[in-house]
């Protein structure tokens, strides 16, 4: 079986996700009783846990879009083949 990095992605971002949810889960907690929309107002933990899930899931997004790029045999590239410099 060959890891392939669209997995990885994937893997870490989950990785990221569970961890986050295990430090953060007091601010977590808070969050989900008062909301999300206009309660992080500061630079502290709330916003530190709610970027560090954000960041999770736009790596767990990335992976998918790498991996299938992967299985369909397209490199995982954003810039179009017609586009890439030779």
């Amino acid at each position: 079986m060959t890891v392939r990095t669209g997995h990885m992605l994937i893997g870490l971002g989950l990785l990221k996700a569970v961890v986050g949810v295990a430090v953060y889960s007091r601010e977590l907690g808070d969050l989900g009783r008062e909301g999300v929309f206009a309660t992080v107002t500061d630079a502290g933990t709330r916003g530190a846990a709610l970027w560090f899930l954000l960041a999770a899931g736009l790596m767990i997004l990335l992976g998918w879009v790498v991996a299938d790029g992967e299985r369909h045999g397209r490199p995982p590239s954003l810039v179009p083949s017609s586009r890439r410099m030779h």
